[in-house]
């Protein structure tokens, strides 16, 4: 159930926004060793039935 909550979440976020930048951060800058986080960096768009992002590279 939490998969599909997310992947619903996910898909209304692309939807809305436009992703821009995915800024990957160094190992353990904000947490402990071994804990990954990125940056995630949106504009806001209307609501259109394609995707207002088009590809993600990571």
């Amino acid at each position: 159930m939490k998969v599909k909550q997310e992947r619903q979440f996910a898909k209304k976020l692309l939807e809305t926004t436009y992703l821009y930048t995915d800024l990957r951060l160094l190992t353990g800058i904000f947490y402990v060793n071994g804990v990954k986080a990125n940056v995630l960096f949106f504009e806001a768009k209307p609501a259109a039935k394609e995707s207002w992002t088009k590809e993600v590279w990571i």
